[in-house]
């Protein structure tokens, strides 16, 4: 645009800006990360996705997976520090089930008297409390197999029923499974119910 000066005649060192002069306006040279990805990396994803929408056609989501070993045991637990009991040694259905799992999760060790310890399932908040994830350790066996039981016991959770967000569960360097949002209770109480 063009921008003009309102000047006084009658103030002598203002006759210097009688002139009209361009007004310039902030042109931005360079895209940013994500329009070089939309425009120039990746233009037949956008594309894609656009006609489909534009069409009416949604991508179907794969079904979340279905739970392959059932609750075995009714846990008990502490309210105040989320400890659980395992099954007597005499529940002879609840042993069995527990041979039968491609997965096994240890309790933490080192308490007085040997008394039993807690399942390891924590809650970790990272990134300035923007990044929320709950971590199982002390996961043996099929490492497979229990992250398809997580992510089925996940998806089930009011927050994901609808299908439109879809639980994450990634083994992290150790053998540690980490899920995405903070599901300490629910994964416990899983946990115990399958006799661990």
């Amino acid at each position: 645009g063009i921008r003009r000066c309102i000047i006084d005649f009658n103030d002598p060192s203002k006759l210097m800006m009688s002139r009209v002069f361009p007004v310039r306006s902030a042109i931005r040279e360079k895209h940013s990360s994500t329009q070089v990805k939309r425009l120039f990396k990746h233009p037949g994803i956008y594309n894609r996705t656009r006609e489909l929408e534009e069409l009416g056609i949604k991508k179907s989501k794969a079904p979340p997976p279905k739970l392959t070993f059932p609750k075995i045991f009714e846990p008990k637990f502490l309210n105040t520090n989320g400890w659980s009991a395992r099954p007597l040694p005499t529940d002879t259905t609840a042993l069995k089930a527990l041979a039968s799992y491609p997965f096994h999760v240890g309790r933490t060790d080192g308490k007085q008297n040997d008394a039993l310890g807690f399942l390891p399932v924590y809650s970790d908040i990272r990134i300035g409390g923007t990044k929320k994830t709950t971590i199982i350790r002390k996961v043996t066996g099929d490492s497979r197999a229990f992250i398809k039981e997580l992510t089925a016991v996940i998806s089930s959770t009011p927050r994901y029923k609808d299908g439109k967000k879809e639980a994450r569960c990634r083994i992290r360097t150790g053998g540690n499974i980490e899920v995405d949002g903070l599901h300490v209770k629910t994964v416990r109480s899983w946990l115990s119910g399958l006799g661990f």
